[in-house]
């Protein structure tokens, strides 16, 4: 034979050995609703010692050695028994001594074996035994351990019958069945029960392991944790050993269960067994209300461009062959699509990257998948398990009439090789799954968990969360508008509640008193306000279902004043009957209660604390930042208040806004004075945005100066405190002027290196209001045509005026892209 053949011939053997290797494996077929633990079907070769032996599945550790030097071997043939699939050998009695003193071995052999922990649910220990007929030095047994500790066994440490052992290897409960017949025993651990159960030779034809029939032992108040078993033997053999658990339903769901509108909780659910490929999944509302579910085994389905690799235990194994491969489940039934809307699915991509899965929806009307009735879910391809859940309701046609199939395109690429546990069409979107999950219901809500995997589909049980409303905090009792300060004030709120929180603007002492209460125990507060200004409050609690208002309520804005002196000799703080520094009754600067000059204005922070211009409000309240504030003249809008920028920093501040120009389009010679007069600006980021509105109230700022002549204008440009600065108007100047004789002004501090320029950059004179038609409207040219220096312009082309062309030695800067102009 030549090498070619055969090395053919070798293939084709190495082949067959693997086939049969895997089939020889998991020889057993697990019940339904059952999980294999683990597995021993003692496929070695014939004479060899188990000492390290590794074969069979599902156990944590090889054969190891347990008590002296006698193992077990493998015999030449294996145990067969009507209605079980058996595979490979069997082990036996080995009496060879694998220690060169034969005192470390006695007439007793042995082994051990471990696998994970179990010690919940329902266990099944399984095997096909012949014993030694008569027992002696602790055997026949097969001993169980939890972490090293002996707890019980099965076999007999006295008599001739097979039996249930406790820790102490005492008969617990004894069989009629002889201990050297072959028998195939069956023992079942109810951990919820606290019983082990044996039967011995039962007719596998009807037995029925979720529902069996009465044993051949029973050991009550009994259930042994185990995760290792020990085999000893004095003669006899063992074989088919499998450790098999069911997957049972959470018994309990525990975390907080009574939460506070907006808040999540997280539930964790416990109780039952589980298993490896058995996970958690979690509904609200309901529980699944499966109308039909797809566990590849008793549902029809056939596959497109698609190799199935196996479908072992509930789990169907697939590879796609091409870009469009399919599982077709068709002719269902017919289900409501207003009730069942969800599609809930358990996957893992084992190599591959999957992509997209679309799964196509069939109705009395659409009987092949057809392109426009289908909805996309993208997959995670990382060799985990995954649940996923679509809206199928949220397809336009779904509801169009009842369903009666699906198909389900599980990659969008070919080598993809996927597990899928189930596919179910139910009436409740899968929440999470895990034993815990993380939720923010929005109103009282029975969260449902059940058990789903291999070989499971589990009841759900159920908790209600309960979700609380926030409380509403309002001020029962608070001060009238305006007060006068240093005197007691109330806030009053509801009471009954619990952990009051005040909280009080500025500093205590400094700027507030408290007189009494405002503590966490108290539902008042007594204080006494020690600076002027409008104040106001916050106030929260936690009501009786230990809830507390997402936001603390505010309460109303008092303006705290300090009295003056009426023309009785008394104190007021209603200012028009106080006496003014001049000894007249009426507004303006008065006569406080100690003896001084006080502003009757308030601090402009709100329409009733109006003052008269932001120069106005620095002076009576030094702590004034920039912002906007309310101001009054008689002489715009009829002394209704409005609101103006202040820059309250720039030189000591008191600076007023009349007008910001950031855009060269839109102005014409009426609004170069007068546009968006109601402020388009709500905080100093627009104000110092370029694109924001541009903004004039030139019109009004002869109004807002703080005297006819020795007021201060301010100029910068592109930005703040740049290409500009301060001057000082020594005459009685006007915003407004027609004519460029405006020249006797004073320049105080100025932004930047520039100089005077007069055709080319800033001119030496107030802005004025050149006349309609030429291209520098608001403007420091001197109106011989060369329009530098102008503030605001009718002609386009610049950004968004030319302003400083040639700094004369200084910076220059010709298109500022913004300017902002000023009065105080």
């Amino acid at each position: 034979m030549n090498t070619f053949k055969l090395n053919k011939l070798l293939c084709k053997v190495h082949f067959l050995y693997l086939l049969l290797f895997s089939f020889y494996v998991n020889a057993q077929t697990i019940p339904a609703g059952f999980n294999l633990v683990a597995y021993e079907g003692f496929n070695y070769s014939s004479g060899s010692s188990l000492l390290n032996a590794s074969g069979g599945t599902g156990w944590s550790t090889n054969w190891v050695k347990s008590y002296m030097y006698k193992y077990l071997k493998t015999a030449t043939i294996g145990f067969t028994y009507t209605g079980l699939t058996t595979a490979g050998l069997k082990a036996e009695f080995d009496n060879t001594c694998y220690s060169a003193n034969s005192g470390d071995c006695n007439d007793i052999a042995s082994l051990g074996r471990s696998f994970p922990l179990q010690n919940e649910g329902v266990v099944y220990f399984q095997f096909i035994s012949v014993f030694e007929a008569a027992p002696g030095g602790g055997t026949p047994t097969i001993r169980f351990y939890n972490g090293g500790t002996q707890t019980g066994g099965i076999g007999s440490s006295s008599g001739s019958n097979m039996s249930i052992l406790a820790a102490s290897l005492a008969n617990l409960s004894s069989t009629s069945s002889s201990l050297s017949a072959q028998n195939l025993v069956l023992v079942r651990i109810d951990y919820n029960l606290n019983k082990t159960d044996m039967w011995i030779n039962p007719d596998l034809s009807t037995f029925d392991y979720s529902n069996p029939t009465s044993p051949s032992a029973t050991a009550t108040s009994f259930a042994p944790d185990f995760d290792r078993i020990d085999v000893f033997l004095r003669s006899g053999s063992i074989d088919e050993i499998a450790i098999f658990s069911k997957t049972s339903a959470p018994t309990g769901i525990s975390g907080t269960t009574s939460i506070c509108n907006g808040a999540s909780t997280t539930l964790m659910a416990s109780g039952g067994s589980t298993a490896s490929n058995v996970v958690d999944v979690w509904y609200a509302g309901a529980c699944g209300d499966e109308a039909f579910h797809q566990g590849w085994d008793t549902q029809p389905y056939t596959t497109l461009a698609t190799t199935v690799n196996s479908n072992l235990d509930g789990i169907l194994n697939v590879t796609s062959s091409t870009l469009d491969p399919g599982i077709a489940m068709y002719n269902l039934g017919s289900f409501d699509p207003n009730v069942n809307k969800y599609i809930n699915f358990r996957y893992r991509v084992t190599s591959g990257t999957a992509g997209v899965a679309q799964f196509f929806f069939l109705n009395s009307a659409i009987t092949v998948p057809n392109g426009g009735y289908y909805l996309d879910k993208a997959l995670i391809s990382d060799n985990a398990w995954h649940t996923a859940t679509i809206d199928m309701s949220t397809h336009a046609n779904w509801r169009d009439s009842n369903i009666t199939g699906f198909r389900y395109d599980y990659a969008v690429s070919s080598g993809v090789t996927m597990d899928i546990d189930f596919i179910e069409l139910a009436a409740s979107p899968i929440e999470g799954t895990g034993t815990s999950i993380n939720v923010v219901p929005t109103a009282s809500t029975n969260y449902y968990v059940k058990r789903k995997g291999t070989n499971a589909n589990t009841d759900c049980i159920s908790q209600l969360v309960t979700v609380n409303s926030l409380p509403t905090p309002t001020f029962t009792t608070q001060p009238a508008a305006t007060v006068a300060i240093d005197t007691d004030v109330t806030y009053t709120t509801e009471t009954g509640q619990t952990n009051y929180v005040w909280t009080f603007p500025g500093v205590i002492n400094t700027d507030y008193s408290i007189t009494s209460g405002g503590t966490a125990a108290s539902n008042s507060v007594v204080l006494k306000w020690l600076t002027r200004g409008s104040k106001s409050i916050t106030v929260n609690y936690t009501n009786s279902n230990n809830c507390s208002a997402s936001v603390a309520t505010s309460s109303a804005s008092t303006n705290v004043m300090i009295p003056i002196v009426t023309k009785n000799g008394g104190t007021s703080i209603v200012y028009s009957v106080a006496v003014n520094k001049n000894g007249n009754i009426g507004f303006g600067n008065g006569v406080n209660v100690n003896g001084k000059i006080t502003s009757s204005w308030g601090d402009g922070l709100t329409a009733a604390t109006a003052s008269i211009s932001a120069y106005q409000i620095k002076q009576d309240f030094p702590s004034a930042t920039d912002g906007l504030y309310w101001i009054k003249n008689p002489n715009i809008y009829g002394g209704v208040p409005f609101q103006i920028y202040a820059d309250m920093t720039t030189d000591g501040g008191g600076w007023t806004l009349i007008m910001k120009n950031s855009n060269n389009s839109g102005w014409d010679y009426s609004n170069a004075i007068s546009l968006n007069t109601s402020i388009p600006f709500t905080n100093t980021t627009d104000v110092e945005s370029t694109i924001t509105p541009n903004y004039s109230i030139i019109g009004w700022a002869n109004f807002l100066k703080k005297s006819a002549s020795g007021f201060q204008y301010m100029i910068d440009a592109g930005t703040r405190r740049s290409h500009g600065g301060i001057w000082t108007a020594n005459g009685d100047y006007s915003f407004v002027k027609q004519d460029n004789s405006q020249t006797n002004i004073t320049l105080n501090t100025k932004f930047g290196t520039w100089e005077y320029y007069e055709s080319e950059g800033i001119g030496q004179r107030m802005p004025w209001y050149q006349e309609e038609g030429q291209c520098g409207t608001i403007t420091t040219d001197n109106g011989g045509g060369n329009w530098w220096g102008t503030l605001v312009s009718t002609c386009n082309g610049w950004n968004p005026t030319p302003w400083i062309g040639n700094g004369n030695g200084g910076t220059s800067n010709p298109n500022p892209t913004i300017i902002w102009y000023w009065v105080r």
